[in-house]
């Protein structure tokens, strides 16, 4: 009977140095996961602004981009000449018809 409670406390001790270096491994994961989870945050918000910034020096003079205008199927919005023709090009590249007999 001896042998064996002291079995069992030994067998309690472990578990209980088990569980505590599992919570300690679950607390630096977590932390870690919480500092990933911001650094791409961070990033996420810097590559929007720079899109919106990007969009705001392409909109053509006078055209609102967040508002009625920045709605618009991006279709309607005309490319730069030299954009298009790269648009050709690459088109005509892989053998589909470019369209608007240029």
């Amino acid at each position: 009977m001896f042998f064996n409670s002291f079995r069992t406390n030994r067998r309690i001790s472990q578990l209980e140095t088990d569980v505590t270096e599992l919570r300690r491994g679950f607390e630096q994961l977590q932390q870690e996961w919480d500092a990933t989870s911001l650094r791409v945050t961070k990033t996420l918000r810097r590559l929007r602004s720079a899109e919106e910034r990007r969009e705001q020096q392409e909109a053509p003079a006078g055209e609102v981009v967040d508002g009625e205008a920045g709605k618009l199927p991006l279709t309607t919005v005309g490319a730069s000449p030299d954009r298009m023709a790269r648009i050709k090009k690459q088109l005509a590249d892989l053998g589909r018809p470019t369209g608007g007999g240029d």
